[in-house]
């Protein structure tokens, strides 16, 4: 995905000013950072911890996470093109009605992870625990989650047609049954999915 970098100290990040493109932050902490680029494009940040920095409405372009913690980090409006998140820490990390476009999410702690109203196209999660997400009222186009738990995940408002949530764990999961339909199922979730169409499984009689 990335081209030659130059590697820099993670905490340079905030006062780059402009020569973010092309670098690759090592091993660090970036810290109260509020908007310091408007475009980060062909970076990789490698075991960065961000905390407490306002990333909202920036653009990412080529960029990878390795192994990075963007816990409750602010990335609202954000939109991410061609990125990757490789073994991240996303808890709590907020990208409300961020886009999201070619971006592939592997191996990473994603609960709590905030994406209402977020657009989703070719978005790929792989292995990740998304319990308790919010993915209410989203547009997923070419989106696919495999081996990922979804336990009490909300979907509210969120079309999950020919969506495959065949090798996910659903127990628990949040939405409408009009947003269920078209989706793909095993038999052995159908008891997940009962509670939501309002009726009661129950084999004994007199």
């Amino acid at each position: 995905m990335c081209g030659a970098q130059t590697e820099r100290a993670a905490e340079t990040f905030a006062a780059a000013e402009g020569e973010a493109d092309g670098s690759r932050f090592m091993r660090g902490t970036i810290a109260g950072a509020k908007h310091p680029h408007p475009t980060v494009a062909n970076c990789t940040f490698d075991h960065v911890t961000f905390v407490e920095c306002d990333f909202r409405g920036i653009r990412f372009t080529d960029v990878r996470f390795d192994h990075c913690d963007l816990s409750n980090l602010r990335l609202d409006g954000a939109a991410f093109c061609r990125t990757e998140f490789a073994g991240c820490k996303l808890l709590g990390a907020s990208l409300a009605e961020a886009s999201l476009s070619h971006v592939t999410v592997s191996n990473s702690n994603c609960r709590y992870l905030h994406l209402a109203q977020g657009r989703l196209k070719m978005c790929r999660f792989e292995e990740c625990d998304l319990t308790q997400a919010v993915l209410t009222g989203c547009r997923l186009q070419g989106a696919a989650f495999d081996r990922c738990r979804l336990a009490e995940a909300d979907f509210s408002h969120t079309s999950l047609q020919g969506i495959d949530l065949r090798s996910c764990r659903i127990e628990g999961l949040r939405l409408h049954p009009a947003d269920l339909r078209g989706a793909i199922v095993s038999t052995a979730q159908l008891p997940d999915l009962v509670p939501l169409l309002g009726v009661v499984a129950d084999d004994g009689y007199e």
